[in-house]
């Protein structure tokens, strides 16, 4: 999951289509529920986020059905590299090539490039 380019399109079974919108990180509210004092900062520091998808096309999905790589955008963000090191040069490729990002990590990925 962490090698998943932001903008990458994954067919799931033979009908369901999710991209790649941005690294899942954990909130406060998590770590009250998991009961596990600094659980945020180890997850952190773990480097393993994991990623939010959007639905582009909805179906049945089952245990074992294969995911299939349908679509990868030009450029080299990973879901890893937007939780951790920030090259603002390939954020600003990765801006440049319109790819489909949440609000909030756009104007993150924008802020970081301006600095190229």
């Amino acid at each position: 999951m962490n090698g998943a380019l932001l903008g990458e399109v994954w067919r799931i079974g033979p009908e369901v289509e999710v991209m790649v919108r941005a690294p899942r990180i954990p909130c406060i509210t998590f770590q009250h529920r998991m009961q596990i004092p600094r659980w945020v900062k180890r997850f952190h520091q773990a480097g393993r986020p994991g990623a939010y998808l959007k639905v582009l096309r909805t179906g049945s999905i089952g245990a074992g059905d294969p995911i299939e790589v349908i679509g990868r955008p030009d450029h080299e963000v990973t879901v890893a590299h937007m939780f951790g090191d920030q090259d603002p040069v390939k954020l600003r490729r990765m801006l440049d090539s319109g790819v489909d990002l949440m609000g909030e990590i756009r104007a993150n990925a924008q802020r970081i490039a301006a600095r190229a």
